[in-house]
């Protein structure tokens, strides 16, 4: 950023820039960086913006009722609270997932994948407030952010194809006339 005003300020000196600079035509590399970083437009859905987490299926608060500010980075404005979970909290997250998961592993792969194409196609359509976001939380470039919101969602995709290809393997044993093999399923939460 300040290589470019530095070089947007030696040029404006020029004589001949010096003019189209004061009436307000900055050069092109100051606009677009001025506009990266300042005027990130408003959330086509704004019910995308939540303020509680989403744990067993529900929105929920911190149990204490505390909250934090989320604020951009580059201007230091309020963009909105989230809850301050704290260890209570976390463990009762991690067990409702626990509690999910029986029913979680009982899925065949087909219907995995279905979640998460679902998942997929989600961020595909609601990419560029996805990008707003980024932008607002980290100060980030939104045309970084929506590469970032690409790169996320492409993975779902490709999880979403491989999930009903989730095969086993047999291996040949050391001992004959038995059979070893290898059976892929859900294990358990990480948390």
């Amino acid at each position: 950023m300040r290589s470019v005003l530095s070089a947007t300020r030696a040029i404006s000196r020029q004589p001949r820039f010096r003019s189209r600079f004061q009436q307000g035509n900055l050069p092109f590399l100051l606009q677009r960086s001025y506009a990266m970083g300042h005027s990130v437009p408003p959330l086509s859905d704004p019910s995308l913006l939540k303020s509680k987490t989403y744990v067993n299926g529900e929105w929920i608060g911190a149990k204490s009722g505390k909250t934090f500010e989320v604020k951009d980075p580059s201007t230091g404005k309020v963009i909105g609270t989230a809850p301050e979970m704290d260890r209570a909290d976390t463990e009762a997250a991690i067990a409702a997932a626990a509690a999910a998961l029986p029913s979680f592993r009982k899925l065949t792969g087909r219907e995995r994948s279905r979640m998460l194409r679902k998942w997929y196609q989600l961020m595909v359509d609601n990419a560029d407030d996805l990008a707003k976001l980024i932008t607002w939380e980290n100060g980030k470039p939104l045309a970084d952010a929506k590469g970032e919101v690409t790169y996320a969602a492409n993975f779902f995709e490709w999880f979403s194809e491989e999930a009903p290809r989730v095969y086993g393997n047999t291996i040949p044993a050391s001992v004959a006339g038995n059979r070893v093999y290898t059976l892929k399923e859900p294990v358990g939460v990480c948390g």
